[in-house]
């Protein structure tokens, strides 16, 4: 039998749950009735020959008996009880056998007609149906959070699914949901989308919850799409997410990563009995890849599989129903909630034009009383850039460097120990800890890397991310001020942080001859004015393992392109020129991205760099082996694939393509069949390269065939 104490309901989930608790186990048709709450009426059915059951449902899971009786014996006067021919009532308080019966005398009903916990978890035995349609029920259980938890290990499967557990509680199911996972069932893959503080990542985590319940394995993109390739397994059931897949305040997608992640799209959709992707994008940065120079981009951003979500999608009951949550499973006294659920104010905000439900969940996360938080929402939708600026204000000021400084950093999650080492070294352990305290969880949120794989969470690093895009979006902004820009820069220790930096100051974009946005003037001036003292940050880079280093010495190539010179720039030649001297750590997507860079870096020797750069493409080259190692290679500028070069590229992909396309003989699946052949042979016709995909196309039509004859359709005949 379950065990429920029914902690992650709100009180209308609560509401929603014992409606079809009784509806199943009692027979009856109960309706919601809001609109007769003040009449003592939560559910309510009246039959044809007028015989009418009316519930109350109370939920009240932290008060204490008196004030429980209290609340029990306001019910009694009610109308409700008087007119109801049959009247329940139904609660999450617990309840004795006594306490039962004290209830039922009170109310003047049989005492069978007193529901408590028990009676609720015995009926949810008797109907798992019912369990299974309210997952804010069931993610209260740890076994069930556990097979969850189980199933999304890999990558940050585990972190990603813990947080997407917590945050449950506020959700309310909307027809965003249902349209979401009918077009993930139609077509495998959907891109949400909409602008800032709609609920894109928080519909997405539910889909994601949903899915691990189902038994799916959950494999979290965050750290870009090659995870994807490597986590695919061909017969594991996988869904994969990707959050604010093309960055989160401006476009920070790579052409050649654009291109891997549509042939991973087209993978998914191939293979979509047991692959499913979801990503979400801000329509700002979604309008940045519609007009990008790279045809990849702009077919991402063209994706047909997407659904938008607007503000104005929500009507003014979901909008009080996300507020109420909020308020509910805030640090609220009982009375507060219980008294701001008629409040005219709430009314009010869910009417409100600018309504934002990130807007709401960052207010009702802070301390405070319940006329302190209504008005203070009222105030942000008004002034939206006031919830942060007010609260940022009002921080001790370790508590702003440690916020500052993690803006600095790419949009991932970054060690807490390097935070403290690069905002405060010097001070205290016990004020370093309130200092990251007091940021929780309206600011950052704190975790337990998973990166690594590892079973075990807490022997991973604690880290810190943002709880929300706004907030480093407000961060940025700060920095770009005449009178902090030039001491933030001074303070940079990472070249990580550099780039990051310099992306958002709008000098240094995603890839070489792509547009760079957003503009910061005051901090894009203060880091030109330092360009000597940031050349040699550069060329103190190191990478943390010799696997990283062709990812390093790309960043610092980008880097170098914006503030070296040619007398700053010598070192980076010779690092890759050394590097060339160990051709297994040539990776092809990331050498060709590097020489793409370097050819923008100043140099004394042109002709020395513009050889090694044919060096390092022509290694690049030689160590593919996949059709996907030639993505870079074919968004590289037009001036790198020299006729040498594309000779050498041409011969590569030939023989790539011709073995891909003889593996796809073993392949039972004649959707994937066409699709890939297809696919290998528009991008042979790109190198110059004849092949033939007729055979393979009369395969994928025989193995269809077959299965025709062994699954035939179900024949339907009228009356």
């Amino acid at each position: 039998m379950p065990e429920y104490d029914f902690r992650t309901l709100s009180p209308t989930d609560f509401e929603y749950l014992v409606g079809d608790v009784l509806n199943a186990d009692l027979g009856l048709r109960l309706h919601s009735y809001p609109e007769g709450r003040d009449q003592g009426i939560d559910l309510r059915q009246v039959a044809a020959g007028g015989h009418t059951t009316i519930v109350q449902c109370k939920h009240y899971l932290k008060s204490s008996p008196s004030t429980f009786l209290t609340a029990v014996r306001k019910e009694a006067g009610k109308p409700a009880l008087r007119v109801a021919d049959r009247y329940l009532f139904v609660t999450s308080h617990d309840l004795s056998a006594a306490r039962e019966d004290e209830v039922a005398r009170i109310l003047g009903i049989p005492p069978g007609d007193v529901w408590g916990p028990r009676a609720i978890n015995d009926a949810l035995g008797r109907h798992p149906d019912v369990e299974r349609r309210h997952f804010k029920l069931w993610l209260s259980s740890t076994t069930a959070l556990d097979a969850i938890l189980h199933a999304g290990r890999w990558r940050r499967g585990d972190a990603l699914l813990e947080e997407a557990a917590d945050r449950a509680k506020y959700w309310v199911e909307t027809p965003a949901y249902e349209a979401v996972r009918d077009i993930i069932e139609a077509s495998g893959s959907c891109l949400v989308t909409g602008p800032p503080g709609v609920g894109k990542t928080f519909l997405a985590e539910m889909i994601v919850l949903a899915a691990a319940r189902d038994g799916w394995q959950i494999v979290d993109l965050s750290a870009g799409i090659e995870d994807a390739w490597a986590a695919a397994h061909p017969s594991t059931r996988q869904l994969f997410y990707y959050d604010d897949f093309l960055g989160q305040a401006a476009l920070e997608h790579t052409a050649a990563a654009a291109t891997g992640l549509v042939r991973f799209i087209s993978y998914v959709r191939r293979n979509a009995r047991h692959k499913r992707l979801i990503m979400t994008s801000r329509e700002q940065v979604l309008g940045q890849a519609s007009a990008a120079i790279s045809d990849r981009l702009r077919q991402l951003a063209g994706d047909p599989a997407r659904y938008t979500i607007a503000l104005d999608s929500y009507d003014p009951a979901v909008r009080a129903e996300i507020l109420l949550n909020h308020l509910h499973f805030s640090d609220l006294p009982d009375t507060d909630r219980e008294r701001l659920g008629v409040d005219n104010r709430m009314t009010a905000i869910a009417r409100h034009p600018s309504y934002n439900p990130r807007l709401i969940e960052a207010i009702t996360s802070a301390r405070g009383r319940g006329d302190e938080v209504l008005d203070e929402i009222m105030r942000a939708l008004d002034n939206p850039a006031l919830v942060w600026s007010v609260s940022f204000d009002a921080l001790a000021l370790p508590a702003q460097d440690l916020l500052l400084t993690l803006a600095t950093h790419p949009a991932r999650p970054v060690p807490l120990d390097e935070l403290r080492r690069l905002a405060a070294p010097d001070l205290p352990g016990r004020d370093w800890q309130r200092a990251v305290k007091s940021l929780e969880p309206m600011w950052i949120r704190v975790t337990n890397d998973a990166a690594t794989g590892e079973a075990d969470a807490a022997a991973a690093d604690r880290t810190a991310v943002f709880a929300h895009p706004g907030c480093r979006d407000f961060l940025l902004g700060r920095l770009d001020d005449p009178d902090l820009a030039a001491d933030w820069v001074s303070r940079l220790r990472r070249p990580r942080q550099l780039v990051a930096v310099s992306r958002s100051a709008g000098l240094l974009a995603v890839e070489p001859g792509a547009p760079a946005a957003p503009r910061r003037p005051h901090l894009a001036r203060a880091l030109l004015a330092a360009r000597a003292d940031l050349s040699r940050l550069v060329a103190e880079t190191r990478a943390d393992r010799a696997a990283d280093e062709l990812r390093t010495l790309c960043d610092a190539a980008g880097l170098l392109s914006v503030y070296g010179t040619a007398e700053t720039s010598g070192w980076l030649l010779e690092r890759v020129s050394a590097l060339l001297a160990h051709t297994d750590r040539i990776s092809a997507p990331t050498s060709l991205a590097l020489g793409a860079w370097l050819s923008r870096v100043p140099a004394d020797a042109t002709a020395a760099r513009d050889d090694l750069l044919h060096a390092l493409i022509t290694s690049a080259l030689a160590n593919a082996r996949t059709t996907r190692d030639l993505d870079g290679y074919e968004v590289l500028p037009a001036e790198l694939r020299t006729a040498a070069v594309h000779d050498l590229a041409g011969r590569r992909a030939a023989a790539i393509i011709d073995a891909e396309l003889a593996a796809l003989a073993a392949e039972p699946d004649p959707d994937v069949i066409r699709e890939t052949a297809r696919d290998l042979a528009e991008r042979a016709q790109w190198y110059g390269h004849d092949v033939h995909i007729n055979a393979l196309l009369d395969l994928a039509d025989a193995l269809a065939a077959d299965e025709d004859r062994a699954h035939p359709p179900a024949t339907v005949t009228g009356r």
